[in-house]
């Protein structure tokens, strides 16, 4: 609800300074001779809350010509049992715009001009043009309704009514569904090419496992004949040796026995090295050592491989660590749910489907009570009959009726949105149920993977490994310093003790040769036979061949397994790729398909709004024409393009063409304030009519002034400069013309 209680301007337009206080019930009257301004206290209202100026007119022609003053405008207004004033004023030399607004005496913050524009059309409801259709009447819009030609009036009745603005949203959906369209031909991607890569990448993976299991099956014969061609070989050796054996252990014996005797002979010349301490030469000291150093740079490098390694493993442990505790806490968080994926969307689009249809229950139940609203006020107004304009016997009780199914359709909608907050609430849960089921699932595979690594990789104990190599490296450091020590004791007698172990080397040898071959001669349990020899080398031959055959085969499938392995990699990443491109496509298609759905919605409404549009607007003109007319035409009709006819008092239906000036002109007045009541709903709160009687007659003004008087609006401001208006309105505002100081009010 809107009331104005006061508009305060300064040197703005042709006024100096004045302050207009209408009626909050009743009709005030705005009049003066042209020039005087009084259209200015409208200009004035719209420029306050809305900005908007008179056509043609800059910022800076808004302020008084010759004024250097405040030019501003307050308007303040009662909405939602509040009061509401809005101070919009030029600052500087380029009349800049400042808005301030108060509420309760209590400032709103508003950043710019732009945020208060905002701020008020939010807090009534309507923005500028929606004010000017719902609230203000002016001549020249009656002027158009009359002499335009049917298509722009039925362009004009549309634009009053608001259609404009669902022509645009209809357009401004059909190039989101265009643009649509144009992006989803473009895009790469089919459900038929992820079938095909999926296809591909599973006959890869068939493929590869064929592979691997010839090559196991290849390798492990392979492993088989080479055992048994290496048995083979050594039983090859052992009669190859037992022939040689069998003819050199005589005389080998004989030989031994002559070199045993003299190197003993040797040996007792050397004997005075018994009582020297050093046991080693310098040069196998010098040998020995490098050999020590070099086992130790191995082991040492051994050592810190592995501790790099260690580390290595550690880090990934605790990295996988946080994965398996984050993997936890989601599933753990989560409670098991008992539906699959599949059931939960199901579920979900049914309850979907279900608020949709009550919505549409409730949008039908509340037009039934705007409509029963309406007869009522009617009603309580005449007790003539809403829709036949006959007498009722006893309106009352038909009042009563349509009260009492208002208030079963109450009732009804009450239910619904209950049982609304009840789905949506289902609703709600079932989403969470099926993010929480995605993600569980998500979580449960990370953990698997994630676990089943830490173990492999636990499963290495570098530090057992490490602590071994330690141990080993500190024996050989030692050692190495004990020979280090013993090469530099042992340079005196290098030469002696070297000949000294040479020959107790050798006679330790000879010794040895001599006891083995002697055992072996009369042990020796292998029976020489030239026959097995051969027949052994034979079976050999053919092992080898064996062999020789099965090589290529193995080398051939780990080369069809690399080849293999490289396809199947560009499959998965193909495979991926489709996916991808699938997805992105799947989705632009959803959105498309919601663009179309949001077209045909936009467009049903349209269609529907239309539709409705011209009978509503002929029963509220009809309830006007009547009173306007002095009874002349009892009825207005509109059909589908807007075209109107009226009834006379004897029944007769004549086109708004055959009709004279001022006829046409009450017609339109009618037609333009039923827009009004249409628009608010049968509710216009505030009335602005400017100069609306000028085409009329005297009987014709006096018949449309009293129908105005009549208007269930309780704030009615009429701006004329004809006397006729001062007989019905309850306050009188005279604006009296001053070109030289401004124009100003004069109230009776």
């Amino acid at each position: 609800m809107i009331t104005l209680q006061s508009i305060r301007i300064r040197n703005f337009r042709a006024v100096a300074e004045a302050t207009f206080k209408p009626l909050e019930q009743g009709i005030t009257g705005i009049s003066g001779s042209n020039g005087a301004g009084k259209t200015t206290f409208l200009s004035a209202t719209m420029f306050a809350l809305f900005g908007v100026r008179p056509p043609d007119a800059s910022l800076s022609s808004l302020r008084r010509e010759g004024s250097t003053g405040e030019c501003s405008v307050s308007v303040v207004f009662k909405h939602l049992n509040q009061q509401v004033e809005v101070i919009r004023e030029l600052k500087g030399s380029n009349n800049r715009a400042i808005v301030n607004i108060y509420v309760d005496g209590v400032p709103q913050t508003v950043t710019s001009v732009g945020a208060a524009d905002q701020w008020i059309a939010q807090r009534l409801g309507v923005d500028a043009t929606g004010f000017m259709t719902a609230f203000v009447v002016r001549q020249k819009e009656l002027d158009q309704l009359i002499t335009a030609r049917p298509a722009e009036r039925k362009q004009i009745i549309e634009k009053l009514a608001g259609i404009d603005t669902i022509n645009f949203a209809l357009k401004s959906a059909r190039e989101d569904e265009n643009q649509a369209k144009k992006v989803l031909a473009t895009l790469p991607g089919s459900e038929q090419a992820v079938e095909e890569a999926e296809g591909q990448l599973n006959l890869l993976n068939d493929k590869m496992e064929q592979i691997d299991a010839n090559r196991t099956k290849l390798q492990q014969d392979q492993l088989v004949l080479t055992t048994n061609q290496r048995k083979l070989q050594q039983q090859f050796e052992v009669l190859k040796d037992a022939e040689l054996k069998t003819f050199k252990s005589a005389s080998t014996l004989e030989n031994l026995a002559k070199e045993l005797k003299s190197l003993r002979e040797q040996s007792v010349r050397l004997k005075y090295l018994d009582d020297v301490d050093e046991e080693d030469s310098v040069e196998s000291l010098r040998e020995r050592y490098v050999e020590l150093t070099a086992e130790l740079t191995k082991k040492t490098k051994e050592v810190n491989d592995l501790r790099v390694e260690h580390q290595t493993n550690i880090a990934e442990v605790k990295s996988l660590q946080i994965i398996v505790d984050n993997a936890k806490s989601v599933i753990e968080g989560n409670p098991p749910n008992s539906f699959t994926r599949s059931e939960i969307e199901k579920q979900i689009e049914e309850i979907e489907k279900t608020i949709h249809s009550k919505n549409d229950r409730s949008n039908i139940l509340l037009s039934r009570i705007t409509d029963l609203e309406t007869s009522v006020s009617l009603l309580s107004h005449s007790a003539e009959c809403p829709t036949c304009h006959t007498d009722l016997a006893d309106p009352q009780s038909l009042v009563n009726n349509f009260l009492k199914d208002i208030e079963a359709y109450k009732e009804e909608i009450n239910f619904i949105d209950e049982a609304l907050l009840s789905l949506n609430e289902d609703l709600g849960k079932a989403k969470t149920e099926l993010f929480i089921l995605i993600e569980v699932t998500s979580a449960q595979e990370t953990l698997l993977e994630s676990a089943n690594k830490i173990d492999e990789i636990q499963a290495v104990d570098h530090e057992v490994q490490i602590g071994i190599l330690e141990s080993e490296i500190a024996s050989l450091e030692v050692e190495r310093s004990s020979v280090a020590e013993l090469g530099h004791k042992a340079k005196g007698f290098a030469e002696d003790r070297e000949a000294r172990a040479g020959l107790d080397a050798k006679i330790a040898t000879n010794l040895k040769e001599t006891e083995t071959l002697e055992l072996e001669m009369e042990n020796n349990p292998v029976t020489f036979s030239p026959e097995a020899l051969a027949d052994l080398k034979q079976e050999l031959l053919q092992v080898q061949s064996k062999v020789d055959a099965n090589t290529p085969l193995l080398e051939n499938l780990t080369s069809d397994k690399s080849s293999t392995e490289s396809r199947l990699t560009m499959a998965k990443v193909a495979y991926k790729s489709n996916v991808e491109q699938w997805k992105r496509k799947q989705d632009l298609m959803y959105q498309q398909q919601r663009f179309a759905l949001t077209t045909d919605l936009i467009d049903k409404f349209r269609s529907d709004s239309i539709s409705s549009l011209a009978p509503e607007l002929s029963e509220y003109a009809t309830s006007l024409i009547s009173d306007m007319t002095n009874g002349d035409f009892t009825e207005v009709l509109l059909d589908e393009e807007f075209n109107a006819s009226i009834v006379d008092s004897r029944g007769t239906t004549r086109p708004v063409s055959w009709l004279s000036g001022g006829e046409v002109s009450a017609v339109a007045l009618a037609l333009r304030i039923a827009i009004g009541f249409l628009i608010t709903s049968g509710n216009p709160e505030l009335l602005w009519l400017d100069e609306v009687l000028t085409a009329q007659d005297a009987d014709r003004r006096t018949a449309m002034l009293s129908m105005i008087r009549g208007l269930p609006i309780d704030q009615i401001i009429m701006i004329n400069h004809t006397s006729e208006a001062a007989d019905i309105v309850d306050k009188t505002v005279s604006l009296i013309k001053d070109p030289e100081n401004g124009s100003y009010i004069a109230e009776d």
